[in-house]
């Protein structure tokens, strides 16, 4: 692999503790950065959502914080993809540790990948490829990006192609069944 990646996962956050996810999930940052001191927390302010010591710089080259009431954990820059799989899991295990150390187990569940049903946002598991914005996606660029597949390949085009058709049908398959069942008559009436 000739490039830097990184993986950001956000967890959603269940709890039945009265106060709700962000009390869980401030517990969860505070214990990562003050008690079992994984790293550092970062005193500068980010963004307006992201306020001094809401999360921080971990000594494994990530990061943690608190984004739009659900907590994230981002994998350091990573140059195989087996070193980005295994910090992925160290995040697993350093928030699985917290709520085994705070006693939160029978009270929280993280969830990745979901909805955070407090806040309303949609949050799930998303990659860095360390590009510039700027760039466009061309063939040349994309061809970059894709592992043992060329962009041009017309095997994947056909099955994405055959993979597309199967779902539209798939979507229309039950409204049309459910519309050829009714009586056009009644259904003017109910008009």
């Amino acid at each position: 692999m000739n490039r830097i990646v990184g993986l950001e996962t956000e967890y959603g956050c269940l709890t039945t503790d009265p106060s709700g996810p962000p009390s869980a999930v401030g517990r969860v940052r505070n214990w990562i950065f003050d008690r079992a001191r994984y790293g550092l927390p970062d005193m500068h302010q980010r963004d307006w959502d992201e306020p001094a010591g809401n999360g921080g710089f971990l000594f494994n080259g990530g990061r943690a914080y608190v984004d739009m009431g659900h907590l994230e954990y981002c994998t350091p820059e990573c140059l195989s993809l087996i070193d980005v799989l295994r910090y992925d899991r160290a995040g697993d295990a350093i928030l699985l540790q917290a709520v085994k150390d705070l006693r939160l187990n029978d009270q929280v569940s993280f969830i990745r990948n979901n909805i955070d049903h407090y806040s309303g946002a949609t949050f799930g598991c998303h990659e860095n490829y360390l590009m510039k914005r700027e760039l466009q996606f061309s063939p040349r660029l994309l061809g970059t990006l894709l592992y043992q597949v060329k962009p041009g390949d017309p095997v994947v085009i056909a099955g994405i192609g055959a993979l597309l058709g199967a779902a539209a049908i798939a979507a229309s398959l039950v409204p049309g069944t459910r519309a050829t069942r009714v009586d056009p008559i009644t259904v003017l009436r109910a008009e």
